[in-house]
């Protein structure tokens, strides 16, 4: 699960790791970042792409780590408290897309109106 806050710039890191627990070298990859309400929607909320730095960031491919950033704008339009569906899915040079973590995403409403 992953706990965010509502109208707030965060960033979270992700390594990305294999069945046996070893990181997945993703030169070459892209990583891809969706949410969405219910799983069978087709429109995401949130849908971030490695293939601009400013929404993912591969920042040591070798290691499988990566950033993912969220920005107001992205969770700007819940007004309720809930939780929601996401997943992160790995395309290789090669096209094979494979998800990778897939999870509850919790989004909680600021307190402060800063």
């Amino acid at each position: 699960m992953i706990k965010l806050y509502s109208n707030r710039h965060q960033t979270f890191e992700v390594q990305i790791l294999d069945a046996s627990n070893k990181p997945v070298n993703l030169t070459g990859c892209t990583v891809y970042f969706t949410a969405k309400s219910k799983e069978t929607d087709t429109t995401p909320f949130i849908f971030k792409s490695s293939l601009n730095e400013n929404q993912i960031k591969i920042i040591n491919a070798e290691k499988g780590l990566l950033e993912i950033y969220i920005v107001p704008s992205d969770t700007a339009s819940l007004k309720r408290q809930s939780s929601y569906y996401f997943d992160i899915t790995v395309k290789t040079a090669d096209n094979k897309v494979y998800t990778v973590y897939k999870d509850i995403l919790v989004i909680e409403l600021s307190v402060s109106n800063i």
